[in-house]
């Protein structure tokens, strides 16, 4: 069984090449026109992103996670998605093992059902509060589909200039001869990727301030930051240009947002 599984994983591995591969080679021999290589490579990539989706569901079938359904674990994250009123159907629980050079960290992923991947480091190296604050965290990721939300603008994104190039082919525009055009594609490309990323920053944030709400303590969320910063070598600070090419802030920009935020409600109370 586990040959068979591991087959599966790596057939749609080889689908996936394989399709690249002959669009790459249909291009090449055939020399279509830009709008057919365009439309191609569109296709090409919303399937990617899409089934990013679906690879924790391929690796645990090719047992390179370990599908989590019963235990102390299974029924603490139950208990979780009963307070957050996510049903306990839509979330699949795996734990990635432990490996050479092992990484403190847990993911979710999905659209309408989704999974839960914690590495067994985690699980081991945090107390049980301490992982409750993660899983926390994660959980308001399902809440507010942030996946599904990451997935729409990265396709928008992508194929944004794609059209455009389309456009300019269409009205025979030369891109190679009009440098206020190359500039402002440029400036786009720079101010999406910033953009895209300060988005997902801020996600981070709000699952943060979601965890001290839920928990009622944020020395638990701290806790757990700060062993994940060490056992992943992360740095506690960077440099401002470095935090904007980050998907998460750096450990004192959270523990600092967590503390304003505590001293907000405070104020408030």
């Amino acid at each position: 069984m586990k040959k068979f599984n591991n087959f599966k994983f790596y057939l749609v591995i080889f689908i996936l090449i394989t399709v690249y591969s002959s669009i790459i080679l249909f291009v090449t021999i055939k020399k279509p026109d830009i709008y057919t290589v365009l439309f191609l490579y569109s296709i090409l990539y919303i399937v990617i992103i899409f089934i990013k989706n679906y690879i924790p569901l391929i690796s645990a079938q090719a047992c390179k996670l370990q599908t989590i359904t019963e235990g102390h674990l299974f029924n603490m994250v139950q208990e979780i998605l009963l307070s957050v009123n996510i049903q306990k159907s839509k979330v699949k629980l795996f734990i990635r093992p432990r490996t050479k050079n092992p990484k403190m960290n847990a993911s979710v992923q999905g659209f309408s059902k989704y999974t839960i991947i914690l590495d067994e480091e985690l699980i081991d190296e945090l107390e049980t509060e301490e992982l409750k604050a993660i899983i926390y965290h994660e959980f308001y990721h399902i809440i507010k589909k942030h996946d599904l939300k990451r997935s729409i603008i990265m396709i928008i994104l992508g194929l944004l200039p794609i059209a455009c190039i389309a456009g300019f082919k269409l009205f025979q525009i030369d891109i190679n001869e009009n440098l206020s055009l190359k500039i402002t594609i440029c400036i786009y490309i720079l101010s999406a990727i910033l953009g895209f990323l300060r988005y997902i920053r801020n996600q981070e944030i709000e699952a943060d301030m979601f965890v001290i709400k839920s928990i009622k303590n944020s020395e638990n969320l701290i806790n757990a930051l700060k062993k994940i910063t060490i056992k992943n070598k992360l740095k506690t600070d960077m440099h401002k240009i470095r935090k904007l090419l980050t998907t998460h802030p750096c450990l004192n920009d959270r523990i600092n947002y967590i503390k304003e935020n505590l001293n907000f409600h405070t104020n408030i109370l």
